[in-house]
């Protein structure tokens, strides 16, 4: 018999309130199974534990189970952290580590080395190692926009083996958008397979600073999830993010007045925010400019509508799966026989026809 309490659990999980519950089961009995006065069948059963997004034998425990974040949780309000995670996050960092897993066991196997076999303490020593490690200021100067500049660092990152991953939605489901108010992004530590996960729904600058920061995070060899910057280790990083996308010795050069910061930003690709901060941190805006012109440019970007459709799929598949280089690994160890296709079509999210028919588009032999 399915346990009334899981069904309530699953429910509250998925944040539905009884009447959606009944809407998506498609059956007014619903809340009659949550109170224990009947119970539904087997298909109703795996009906709910698909439309919640919960495994079907959960159903069925004695008690809820505990979901707690795999990893050190870094996002605040106000100063305040954040308490519980969001089913569409959790699920997205589980499929990020089974990701990450399968790269790290491939790469022990092939005897290939580790990218960080050494752990960097100093903030200096880290931007200058990020620098080198991106050669960012050529990589700026080939990028005319932002979204140019973005899609160049994470081609960058993909190249050196770092398994990057770019989305706005849980897997290839575009009916679960992620929550950019949740989480901004996260990292997974580990010495052969580092991990960036960025929340596609977030601004394309605000993209650029995470995948940054979040790269800091893997410097000090560091897994984590972040949000808003308060506590220091996320002051840590958001320091060595800004360095590096604006240093201040080429703020100082650029800096006329307040009125010039959009333009520096548009310059260096990069968020006004970043420029604002920069600004502040160099002594160049006061205390109630730094104020104000952050709160003008909260309530632009409110104002900002997303637009577009989501791009080609077959352009955008490389960044929401984890690179070329992660999905290249995927489909020579599946027709090596190493690798299920089975599990193929789970790591890519590419499933059938359409798993190959990406690579034929990219003129991969299969």
């Amino acid at each position: 018999m399915v346990n009334p309490e899981l069904l309530k659990w699953a429910r509250e999980r998925a944040e539905l309130s009884l009447e959606e519950a009944v809407k998506k089961i498609a059956s007014r009995k619903y809340p009659d199974w949550e109170e224990g006065k009947s119970q539904p069948t087997e298909k109703q059963i795996k009906k709910i534990a698909e439309k919640f997004y919960v495994p079907y034998g959960y159903l069925f425990l004695s008690e809820p189970p505990k979901e707690e974040l795999p990893i050190p949780d870094f996002r605040t309000i106000n100063n305040k952290e954040l308490e519980k995670p969001g089913i569409n996050l959790l699920e997205t960092i589980y499929d990020s580590q089974r990701k990450q897993n399968w790269l790290r066991e491939q790469k022990i196997q092939d005897g290939e080395d580790k990218i960080f076999s050494y752990k960097y303490t100093g903030e200096k020593e880290i931007i200058t190692e990020i620098k080198r490690l991106l050669d960012i200021d050529k990589l700026r100067s080939e990028s005319r926009t932002q979204e140019d500049f973005l899609s160049n660092l994470i081609k960058k990152l993909d190249d050196k083996e770092f398994l990057i991953i770019r989305n706005g939605v849980v897997g290839s489901n575009t009916s679960r958008g992620l929550d950019r108010e949740e989480f901004k992004g996260f990292c997974l530590f580990d010495e052969y397979a580092p991990a960036i996960f960025i929340n596609g729904r977030d601004y394309k600058s605000s993209q650029i600073f995470t995948l940054i920061h979040e790269l800091a995070h893997l410097f000090l060899n560091e897994s984590a999830l972040d949000g808003t910057y308060h506590l220091q280790t996320e002051k840590t990083c958001n320091k060595i993010a800004s360095e590096i996308l604006l240093p201040a010795k080429e703020l100082k050069k650029e800096y006329f007045n307040i009125d010039n910061i959009e333009g520096i930003a548009k310059k260096f690709k990069i968020s006004v925010f970043v420029v604002l901060i920069k600004a502040k941190q160099s002594s160049l805006i006061r205390e109630y400019e730094f104020q104000r012109q952050w709160k003008d440019c909260i309530e632009n970007i409110q104002r900002i509508k997303s637009k577009g459709s989501g791009g080609d799929y077959y352009r955008t598949a490389p960044f929401k799966a984890g690179g070329e280089t992660f999905l290249l690994r995927v489909v020579h160890s599946t027709l090596a026989g190493e690798t299920l296709y089975r599990d193929a079509y789970s790591l890519t999210g590419l499933k059938g026809e359409t798993f190959n028919k990406y690579y034929r588009q990219l003129g991969l032999p299969l």
